[in-house]
């Protein structure tokens, strides 16, 4: 008898421990999913771009488009301007995600007399509605100029990067 008591005692510790380690696990899951990202830069202020694209994730596929609102752009390589607020969506075919842009840096790369430049692009986003996750994402844009009456004219940009999303169940 008192083998089995202790075995139902060691039962019932066991089944308590993976029911205690379980249960959090299960509130807290979380599940991560990143979209390689490209598009064009289709509108410009000197301090706000809007971009649009098209994302592939390994389960899903779909269209972005992204208001960012920064400060100034950097005239000299390694010059930064913070990315301050707006906003980014995703309309995929497994799933649509859409957030607040709520921070974020934008660094020049490199620059032309007045040819191509390159920034890098890094930056967080909360998902709303309610919160459910967050991302980071990581571009490289890229702005073609042309020199016309002695100005340098920017004709075209390009994106291209990663989003990576932080689920919440």
């Amino acid at each position: 008898m008192v083998v089995v008591s202790r075995f139902r005692i060691l039962l019932l510790a066991i089944i308590t421990a993976v029911g205690i380690t379980t249960v959090p696990a299960v509130a807290l899951a979380t599940s991560t999913v990143s979209y390689a990202v490209s598009g064009i830069e289709y509108a410009a202020t000197p301090t706000v771009g809007w971009f649009a694209g098209g994302a592939v994730a390994p389960d899903d596929f779909g269209t972005w488009h992204a208001m960012v609102v920064h400060g100034p752009l950097p005239a000299n390589p390694g010059g930064t301007a913070s990315v301050t607020r707006r906003s980014f969506a995703l309309d995929g075919q497994t799933r649509d995600l859409a957030g607040a842009i709520d921070g974020g840096t934008i660094t020049l790369l490199t620059t032309s007399s007045c040819r191509k430049q390159t920034y890098s692009v890094t930056g967080h986003l909360t998902l709303a509605p309610s919160g459910t996750g967050e991302a980071a994402f990581a571009m490289l844009l890229s702005h073609y100029r042309f020199r016309l009456f002695g100005r340098c004219i920017t004709y075209a940009a390009t994106i291209q990067g990663s989003v990576t999303f932080q689920l919440s169940d």
